[in-house]
């Protein structure tokens, strides 16, 4: 977790619901029927959303991560939750490189909103303290949790509601409009990438709602006209990340930033090397703070309003 990259408050309240709930296609839409699976509250901190996970009956609190292929828990969690760890250890990329696990751990059971899965193999690694909560964040939820629903997310309500939807290329979600709809390219491990212009210029995105900040790529930040010298006189930004790597970034202002019809003006971005294979830039939760967005696995698109 850093100032652009992946990661209990007061107590939040789930909803659990008792029964699915369908959204029946609208006319003239593709026939794609959505069923709720889980619904809950979330809290935004410094652009990190904050979601209630339970595991093995233990509140915790993990940041919702789609930039994440895995399900990260800290050591103190495992400790704290007696949880068994395998002595295989994978390597965890992120903004500041690659870092190794400190193992895996098998929960019995992770509850989310209502949603129950078991015999999870989560990856552990170290997480810097967020301040400001009451209890230190016990990992990131990522897509592997996250990969088979759509994700319906309302930040000015912080509400997430999870849905099943079968694979539909037609797909709208209820409350959008076909034109709110932008492509999603899913790759390998379910992360999403999508098409964003940055000063006129098309780059390829990686959906990130576990960066509290919009990172662009060094190289591409060049490639967009910034300078050495631009570069050496912007803002310095520090942080950390998994593993609790210290991590050094510039905030840069670019004119225009650029999502389909959504546009953001002189938006400051984080600049950094950014090691991560094909990835030019890391679209964060602050370009989503505002709007009602939903991600859709189904349709292979992302809807903003």
């Amino acid at each position: 977790m850093t100032e652009s990259s992946r990661r209990l408050s007061r107590r939040f309240p789930a909803l659990c619901l008792a029964a699915a709930v369908l959204w029946p296609a609208s006319a003239g839409q593709a026939a794609c029927p959505a069923v709720r699976r889980a619904e809950l509250s979330f809290t935004v901190l410094r652009n990190f959303l904050l979601v209630p996970v339970a595991l093995d009956g233990s509140k915790v609190t993990m940041v919702l991560d789609t930039g994440a292929e895995a399900t990260t828990v800290t050591p103190g969690v495992v400790k704290t939750l007696g949880l068994a760890r395998t002595h295989s250890q994978t390597m965890l990329l992120g903004v500041g490189g690659a870092v190794r696990s400190g193992g895996a751990v098998r929960p019995h059971r992770l509850e989310l909103g209502g949603l129950v899965r078991n015999g999870l193999a989560l990856e552990v690694g170290a997480l810097p303290r967020l301040h400001g909560t009451e209890r230190p964040v016990a990992g990131l939820l990522g897509v592997d949790v996250l990969g088979a629903y759509d994700i319906s997310l309302d930040l000015p309500r912080h509400t997430m509601t999870l849905y099943a939807v079968p694979a539909c290329p037609g797909f709208v979600p209820p409350g959008y409009e076909a034109a709110d709809g932008h492509d999603l390219q899913r790759v390998t491990g379910g992360l999403l990438f999508l098409a964003a212009r940055i000063d006129g210029h098309t780059v390829r995105a990686l959906l990130d709602t576990g960066a509290r900040q919009s990172l662009v790529a060094r190289r591409v930040a060049t490639r967009l006209g910034a300078t050495s010298h631009d570069l050496s006189t912007d803002p310095v930004v520090r942080g950390r990340g998994v593993g609790a790597r210290a991590l050094a970034f510039r905030r840069h202002r670019f004119d225009e930033v650029r999502v389909g019809d959504i546009v953001v003006r002189d938006m400051e971005v984080n600049v950094a090397a950014l090691p991560i294979p094909g990835v030019d830039m890391l679209l964060g939760a602050d370009w989503l703070t505002g709007h009602r967005v939903w991600i859709s696995r189904a349709a292979g698109r992302l809807f903003q309003r």
